[in-house]
């Protein structure tokens, strides 16, 4: 009984913190994104999908590693929607997806990177790790 007790203690406990974590109120499934070489880049989009937290990793860029928190913006005559961070006091389009599917990824002070939807990684992937990682102070873009 003692160890069915502390199990679920410490499920308790790692759920407060998990809930805290996050800015706001995540979605239930994250995506994931490949690019060129080693470039990954995870989404987890908040429950009212206006809001999402975007973290690249795997490219040689002051990014690497980071969450940025970025505002969504959809366009339903194009299909398309942008995931837009502010970048030295200006509007910045970190990620564009195209209707078709379709994603660029733009860094500041690199070249737009193209990037394919990772069914496998997305669903194996927790919006979660990607909020506790935004939480820590060397782990996000502000």
């Amino acid at each position: 009984m003692k160890i069915i007790h502390i199990a679920a203690s410490i499920a308790i406990a790692a759920a407060a913190t998990t809930a805290t974590a996050a800015p706001f109120p995540l979605a239930t499934y994250a995506e994931s994104y490949a690019g060129p070489k080693t470039l990954t880049v995870e989404v987890a989009s908040s429950t009212q999908g206006d809001k999402a937290l975007i973290k690249v990793y795997g490219i040689n860029h002051p990014w690497d590693g980071k969450v940025v928190m970025t505002t969504v913006r959809r366009d339903p005559n194009r299909g398309s929607v942008e995931y837009i961070a502010r970048s030295q006091g200006k509007e910045w389009v970190v990620m564009h997806e195209t209707e078709r599917g379709n994603a660029k990824l733009s860094l500041p002070g690199s070249l737009d990177l193209p990037l394919h939807f990772d069914r496998g990684a997305s669903l194996s992937l927790a919006p979660a790790h990607i909020a506790s990682d935004y939480e820590r102070p060397e782990g996000a873009v502000k």
